[in-house]
């Protein structure tokens, strides 16, 4: 549990944090608060003092997913002590377009439960039918027999007035 006045410190001095301009929100790479600011440098922030310092925050390694626009989804990493290295950067970078893609595939099942009334199993179901798999893939996934991942696809169907 952050402490209130850390959080109404956060508020106040939040234009400080090198991380935080919108324009980011687009970036594609990953970034740490190295690409901006040298650690004296970050010391110096009234931000770290009140902010950073008390919740034991050195660094931050942050990756933003792609967002409708005015929004932003970002995934980030904090830490004490060492400096977020390349090689923490590099495993980022390499998961990134996974993170995305599990996104799009959450925001998949939503819409489809959401208008079709899928219940959630039905729709995680549909969303790998949509990714190519094949019903014997789908239930070595989900651990399920292909007998059962058929029978969620009967109901699918049903609810989706496919014959």
């Amino acid at each position: 549990m952050v402490p209130a006045q850390v959080v109404a410190a956060s508020k106040r001095a939040y234009h400080e944090d090198p991380l935080r301009d919108p324009l980011r929100a687009r970036e594609a790479r990953v970034l740490t608060l190295a690409d901006f600011v040298r650690r004296s440098q970050l010391r110096r922030l009234q931000f770290y003092a009140d902010v950073w310092r008390p919740l034991g925050i050195d660094d931050r390694l942050r990756t933003w997913l792609p967002a409708p626009t005015g929004r932003a989804r970002v995934i980030f990493f904090e830490r004490s002590g060492r400096p977020y290295t390349e090689r923490d950067r590099t495993v980022l970078e390499l998961l990134r377009p996974h993170l995305i893609r599990i996104e799009r595939n959450a925001a998949f099942r939503r819409s489809a439960k959401d208008t079709f009334g899928l219940t959630d199993r039905e729709a995680e179901i549909l969303g790998w039918v949509h990714n190519g798999k094949t019903n014997g893939e789908i239930a070595t996934l989900l651990q399920l027999s292909p007998h059962t991942v058929r029978t969620h696809l009967e109901r699918v169907f049903d609810k989706l007035g496919v014959h």
